[in-house]
C-alpha cells in the first residue's frame, strides 16, 4: 500500500497549522505529512534523500517564492504534484508553467481540499497507478510497486515491495486497471514484466526464484509479448 508523502511549505507557522488540520480532516488516512517554513530547507531535505508525492506551496514566501521553488522541486522530483496556496489569483497563469495540480485560495475550505485529493487520485490512476479496495479503505499503488497479483480466497493478493495486500476485488477487475507492463500469464494472475528474471517455453522465473507456469493456450502470445517488452526496454522505448 502507498502512503501519500506530503509536504507543506509556508513561512507562516499559523498557516501551516490550519492547512494541516484541513488535510487531516478531509484527506485520505494513508498520508504522511511534513511541514517547512523555509523553501530552501525543503529543497535541502530532498537533496538529502527525502521524497514527496504532493507538495503544498505558499506562493508569497520571503526567501524563495512558490513558483521558483516549484521549478526547483520538479528538477529533483519530476513526478511530484504541486498545489499552490495563496491569497491572490495574481500568479494563476504562472502556475500553469509548472503544470500545478491546483491553485488554492486562502482560506482553504474542506470542499476545495476534497477536490485536490480527488484530482490527485484521478491523475495517478491515469498515469499507470492502480486503486485497490482493501477492507474499508482505497489504496493507490504505482505500477512499479506491484510485482504481481494473484487470485486468492475469493479475492486478490497483491504482491508489492512492501508486502502482500489482500483485496476483496476480483482479479479481473484489478487487471483492467493495470498498464501494458503487466502480462496476463494465466487465469487469475498478472505479472509485472520488470519482475520476470527469464522466460522459458512453458513457464517464467520471477526475480524471487519462483517459477510460474504459463497458460497452455496462450504460451506463444505470452512469450511474444515478453520478447517485445525486452526489445522495447533495450531500445529505450516505453511499453
Amino acid at each position: 500500500m502507498e502512503t501519500i508523502r506530503t509536504a507543506i511549505c509556508d513561512d507562516s507557522a499559523e498557516e501551516i497549522l490550519e492547512l494541516k488540520k484541513l488535510i487531516h480532516s478531509v484527506g485520505p488516512s494513508d498520508i504522511h505529512l511534513d511541514a517547512y517554513t523555509n523553501a530552501q530547507t525543503l529543497l535541502d531535505r530532498i537533496d538529502a534523500g527525502a521524497g514527496y508525492d504532493l507538495v503544498f506551496l505558499d506562493i508569497y514566501m520571503r526567501d524563495l517564492n512558490g513558483i521558483e521553488t516549484a521549478k526547483e522541486l520538479l528538477k529533483r522530483l519530476p513526478d511530484v504534484e504541486i498545489v499552490f496556496v495563496t491569497v491572490s489569483r495574481e500568479h494563476a497563469v504562472d502556475a500553469f508553467t509548472v503544470n500545478a495540480l491546483h491553485y488554492l485560495l486562502k482560506p482553504a475550505t474542506p470542499r476545495q481540499m476534497d477536490e485536490i485529493f480527488t484530482r490527485y487520485e484521478r491523475k495517478k490512476e491515469r498515469s499507470g497507478g492502480v486503486i485497490i479496495r482493501s477492507g474499508k479503505e482505497n489504496f493507490h499503488l504505482r505500477a512499479d510497486q506491484i510485482f504481481y497479483i494473484q487470485s486468492q480466497n475469493n479475492g486478490t493478493d497483491i504482491y508489492t515491495e512492501n508486502g502482500i495486500l489482500h483485496s476483496g476485488m476480483k482479479t479481473a477487475t484489478i487487471g483492467e486497471q493495470l498498464p501494458g507492463v503487466f502480462l496476463h500469464i494465466r487465469r487469475g494472475m498478472y505479472i509485472n514484466m520488470n519482475y520476470i528474471r527469464r522466460m522459458e517455453t512453458d513457464s517464467c522465473v520471477l526475480k524471487n526464484g519462483e517459477r510460474v507456469l504459463l497458460s497452455r493456450k496462450g504460451r506463444a502470445e505470452i512469450r511474444g509479448r515478453y520478447k517485445e517488452f525486452i526489445y522495447g526496454t533495450i531500445q529505450g522505448k516505453e511499453v
